[in-house]
């Protein structure tokens, strides 16, 4: 192995070592038949869920968690696993605020594209490193909300016992500019809403603006766990398992 080799193991190394102890065994976690589709919840009493993906950039994904803290309002990040191991203290401080830090699979490939082994290695890598940082969330989100049925009966039996998609996006990722990601949120949501955004500087700006938005409509934001508590979850218009 030459240096260059050498160093980036030493840095996955340190990083891993930094997250804290190793993930519980795999027979720790519950196994379902098959992850149960999430696109909405109706009869939410006026709560919504906001997601962010992805966890790369870590500034933006710093400024989301203190718009957030500030207020006292929680959120859901569905974050890949490398963003995860690069960043352990982001990791760590989801949890102690009391958000919640799910799976996003390791590298974001569409995991409807991979074989069966390929997917359970996303799906495990990812989970390892969310359960050093403290987290045991059962919701996973297929990257580009892309699946199968192997894909959600693999994450069932990997201990995932929804995969979380959505039913509002402000396609923030084409980074259309902070104005027009808050108008897209506050125009689409509502009772039951669950919001897809992403760890990004435009819209850690809108965040803000997006917050005092629910606000004058009476809506909360609430973790994904939360409102899937107190309302009735479905999957919207996203396909079932028994429909693929």
């Amino acid at each position: 192995m030459g240096r260059a080799g050498v160093v980036l193991v030493a840095g996955v190394l340190l990083a891993a070592a930094r997250l804290g102890p190793g993930a519980p065994a795999a027979d720790a976690y519950p196994s379902y038949d098959h992850a149960k589709v999430l696109g909405t919840v109706t009869h939410a009493r006026n709560r919504l869920a906001l997601t962010f993906d992805d966890c790369g950039d870590a500034a933006a994904w710093r400024s989301i968690l203190a718009t957030l803290h500030a207020r006292g309002l929680h959120a859901t990040f569905f974050c890949i696993g490398q963003a995860v191991l690069a960043h352990p203290t982001l990791a760590r401080r989801v949890r102690a605020d009391g958000d919640m830090l799910c799976n996003h699979s390791w590298s974001h490939p569409d995991l409807a594209t991979l074989g069966a082994a390929a997917i359970a290695r996303q799906i495990r890598e990812t989970r390892s490193v969310d359960a050093r940082a403290g987290s045991r969330c059962s919701y996973i989100r297929p990257p580009y909300g892309s699946y199968n049925r192997t894909v959600l009966q693999l994450a069932g039996q990997l201990g995932y016992q929804r995969a979380a998609l959505w039913s509002v996006d402000p396609r923030d990722w084409q980074r259309p500019g902070v104005a027009v990601i808050t108008r897209r949120v506050l125009s689409a949501s509502g009772s039951g809403s669950i919001v897809i955004m992403h760890c990004l500087p435009q819209t850690a700006q809108a965040l803000p603006a997006i917050v005092r938005g629910l606000h004058s409509r009476h809506l909360m934001p609430v973790a994904l766990s939360t409102l899937v508590r107190i309302g009735d979850p479905g999957a919207g218009w996203w396909p079932c398992y028994s429909s693929l």
